[in-house]
Parts: C-alpha cells; structure tokens; sequence
C-alpha cells in the first residue's frame, strides 16, 4: 500500500462545504478525484462527524505542549491531542 499525501487544507473546504449539503462520502470523493471515499469518512469520524466537522478545525493538527518532569522542567516538546 503506497503512503498517499495528507489532505491539503483546499480539499477539508470542500469536505466541510459538501457535508453541509448532506453530502456522502462517496460524492465528496469523486468530487475531489483522487481520494478514495474511506479517506474522506475516515477524515470526517475523526473530526467529530459530519455535523461537527469543519475544515479549520481539522486542518489543525496535533497540539504541541511542554511538558514539566516531577522533579522539573522538560526542554522536549511532547504531542498532545488534546485541544
């Protein structure tokens, strides 16, 4: 299975302007070409459904967060999903 490029931030606009037309995932694919629908539900389940889902909220990423050890600070960054 070749890794395939994530979804460009033009692509979740689409997604999040085809889901507020009660768009499915299989049309939202075929309008964008070259995603497979289960990239584009895969896309939207994980960022709250398709009546949470927005685009700037999806393009988001993870959160970097400093994390301070129990007997002091830490310099490393740790990744932190939580918004």
């Amino acid at each position: 299975m070749s890794q395939r490029e994530p979804l460009r931030f033009e692509e979740r606009e689409i997604i999040s302007r085809e889901l507020s037309k009660d768009r499915s995932a299989r049309f939202i694919a075929n309008a964008l070409g070259a995603r497979h629908h289960s990239t584009i539900a895969r896309e939207i389940n994980r960022n709250g459904g398709a009546e949470e889902y927005r685009a700037v909220d999806a393009s988001g990423g993870p959160t970097i967060v400093r994390v301070a050890r129990r007997n002091g600070s830490s310099n490393r960054p740790a990744v932190s999903t939580m918004r």
